[in-house]
This record gives structure tokens, C-alpha cells and sequence, in this order.
């Protein structure tokens, strides 16, 4: 979880911080970018700070120094609480762009509640104030009625499908996973395997479609992106035994009204957490640009049957029979 929050928040700063209009003859504005996703699934609390930058042409990844602003004082006021957020630094999986490390803010004592407002400030070295607010989604209220309970071996209807309390305003971003363990890797550690609702075909091959963030409140996984999502957690093991399948799961990640209003000004997605730099902006900070939101997660299981696990050859763990 926290990995996906760090990737929506820097994905979605990359596309603040270049040139507004990437025209070569309008004259440059230089704004400040505060990019922030609460997320009530952890107490480790990421945000980023940068500033915008000019370039010569119209590639913005010309531009090959980081734009990061270090130094600021960052607060967040929570529950009638004060919370410091500390700069820090890691260093960068990929350097093609950036030869410096990543710069960040964070705070690990914040795990906010379902419906609760979160303020946050950050004075800049250059005297700059930057404020945002968010109201963390009704979690609480989060109901699967009408879902599927089971994934079958003849399943009639070839798919399975999931429903959830629809909201006004929001987004959300639903991901199924199946759960299981391989002996192989000599632990005891939960696998997960991604799901995609389904397979188009592009002339001689096929490809997965996953799911991205929307304002639908269901999702269909045809039920050959589920077995064809079976098949692959053993690949080409021909020991089919060394797999145990737990169950699948749901993870539902929604996004508050800030996130929400972002999602929905834009108008493609590459996948769940990429962003185009050529996107139209949107932002909720005073005094400069960029988003503070905030998201949740709840989580819907479906179980398997014992007949469907084994007919790949697994062994059938947990399947709340």
C-alpha cells in the first residue's frame, strides 16, 4: 500500500512541476507544487514539494535538474493535533532523467479515520504558504450488496462481478487478487496475483485490460481472466501440488473529492497510476498548484471452490467450506 501511494503522489507531481503550456514563447511562470495522498491503510504519510521549471524546447524531459524543494517546514493538523512532516531522501531506481536522489516529506504517526477533515501547511524557504484540505471517504458506509460470493468450475453466467455503495463525487479503483502459497520460495509468505477483467485481441496476440480508476461502482472479471490468472501462478512448474490457493480479494481503493475532481479531468489513462504530462490541470492548494487527498481501502473476499482449485492441479487452502 504505501508503495502505491508513493508512486500516485510522485506521477501525479511529475505532471505540476513541468513548463504550464510547454510554449516555447509564452513567458515562464514560476509555481510552487505540493502533491500529497492520505491514505488511512498506514501511519506513514508521504508529500513532495517542487517548483515548476522552463525549458528551451517542447520535451520536458529535456529538463534534467530535479525540481524538488528542500528545506520547508511542512505541518498537518489532524483530530486538534499538530504534526511535523521531516525531509528525507532515496535514492532513485532509475537515473536516465535525475542523477539525484528523491526528495520527500513524511510523517509516521498519522493514521487517519473514515469522514475526518486533514489540514495541511508548508512554508517554503522562500516565504511561500502553501495550504490544502481534505475529508478522508466514508469508509463505514461501504457495502457489497449484490456481489458474487464464490468463483465456481461451471460458472453459468462467465463472470464474475462485484458491487459497492455508489457515492456522489467519487472514484474508485477497484483491483482482484488471488491469494495463495508456493512451497518454491522456501517461506511461508502470501503471494498475491493480479487479475485483469479481461483479454482483447490485438491481431495475433492478446493482451490483459486491468482496471483504473473511474466513478463506476462495480467491476466484471470475465471468467477467463480468472483462470487464465490461475494458470499462471504456476506457469510451467509441471508440480502443480506445490501451489495452495487461498482465496480472491478485492481491494477497493477510494478516493476522496480532490482525487476524484483529478481522476476525472483527465481524460486517459495509461494504466492505474500514470499520468500524461500533457493532462489539464487541476489542483486544490492555495497558494500554489498541486493535489492533497486522501484515499481508502476496504476489502471484499470471494472464495473458491475446492472443485475449481484442484481442476488446475492446486491444492485448496482456506475456502471458508
Amino acid at each position: 500500500m504505501k508503495l502505491k501511494i508513493f508512486i500516485i503522489i510522485i506521477a501525479i507531481a511529475a505532471i505540476y512541476s513541468c513548463e504550464e503550456d510547454l510554449n516555447p514563447n509564452a513567458e515562464f511562470l514560476e509555481r510552487n507544487v505540493l502533491t500529497c495522498v492520505i491514505s488511512s491503510d498506514t501511519n506513514y504519510q508521504v508529500l513532495t514539494l517542487a517548483k515548476s521549471y522552463s525549458i528551451n524546447g517542447l520535451d520536458p524531459y529535456e529538463n534534467k535538474v530535479d525540481p524538488s524543494i528542500k528545506g520547508a517546514e511542512v505541518i498537518m493538523w489532524y483530530n486538534d493535533q499538530a504534526f511535523q512532516f521531516h525531509d528525507t531522501t532515496i535514492e532513485r531506481t532509475d537515473n536516465s532523467r535525475y542523477d539525484t536522489p528523491v526528495t520527500f516529506y513524511y510523517n509516521n504517526n498519522i493514521r487517519p479515520a473514515a469522514g475526518q477533515p486533514i489540514e495541511v501547511e508548508a512554508l517554503l524557504p522562500n516565504g511561500i504558504l502553501l495550504r490544502a484540505t481534505t475529508t478522508v471517504p466514508p469508509i463505514r458506509d461501504v457495502l457489497f450488496s449484490g456481489s458474487d460470493k464464490l468463483i465456481t468450475l461451471n460458472n453459468f453466467k462467465n463472470h464474475v462481478e462485484v458491487r459497492w455503495t455508489k457515492f456522489p463525487n467519487l472514484f474508485y479503483h477497484p483491483v482482484l487478487v488471488i491469494k495463495y502459497y508456493d512451497k518454491n520460495t522456501g517461506d511461508s509468505k502470501l503471494q498475491e496475483k493480479i487479475v485483469p477483467t479481461k483479454y482483447i485481441n490485438n491481431g495475433n496476440s492478446v493482451s490483459p485490460i486491468f482496471t483504473v480508476p473511474s466513478a463506476n461502482y462495480s467491476v466484471t472479471f470475465d471468467q477467463n481472466a480468472i483462470d487464465n490468472a490461475m494458470r499462471e501462478i504456476s506457469e510451467e512448474d509441471p508440480v502443480k501440488s506445490n501451489y495452495s490457493i487461498l482465496d480472491a480479494e478485492l481491494k477497493l481503493m477510494i478516493f476522496d473529492e480532490n482525487l476524484s475532481a483529478y481522476y476525472s479531468s483527465v481524460s486517459t489513462f495509461l494504466d492505474g497510476y500514470t499520468i500524461k504530462v500533457d493532462q489539464p490541470d487541476f489542483t486544490n492548494v492555495n497558494g500554489g498548484f498541486g493535489i492533497f487527498g486522501s484515499c481508502v481501502m476496504k476489502y471484499y473476499k470471494l472464495n473458491f471452490t475446492e472443485e475449481y482449485v484442484e481442476s488446475f492441479g492446486y491444492t485448496a487452502g482456506i475456502t471458508g467450506f
